[in-house]
């Protein structure tokens, strides 16, 4: 899967007029919001022993990385959010997560490094 296809910036690109209450762009405090919450759903998700609770968190995080544009990993949370998995398919997709967010998350702060 290529880098485009792992972030789609029209997304930030939207909130691009947008301040936050310092007068910030609000494409930065989104995108730190984001990465800090993120990684503390996806350890509860890998951590997870039960399915309620992987289904909760799996959907939280569906959701909110498709709302800053990663599409890749967003269908990852998806899988993991509607089917019930064996420990082997868990295993196998939250390998693909911590690759798909190392990726998400380089491309999130090149976005803002050029947005700035």
């Amino acid at each position: 899967m290529s880098d485009a296809e792992d972030f789609d910036s029209s997304k930030l690109d939207e909130l691009k007029e947008y301040k936050d209450e310092h007068n910030q762009d609000l494409r930065f405090s989104i995108v730190e919001i984001y990465l800090i919450e993120s990684k503390k759903l996806i350890h509860q998700l890998k951590n997870a022993k039960d399915s309620n609770t992987i289904s909760q968190a799996a959907h939280s995080l569906k959701s909110s990385t498709a709302s800053i544009g990663g599409t890749a990993l967003s269908n990852i949370f998806e899988k993991l959010e509607t089917q019930a998995l064996a420990d082997s398919e868990k295993a196998a997709l939250t390998k693909e997560v911590d690759l798909h967010f190392l990726k998400l998350e380089n491309s999130l702060k090149h976005y803002l490094k050029n947005s700035g």
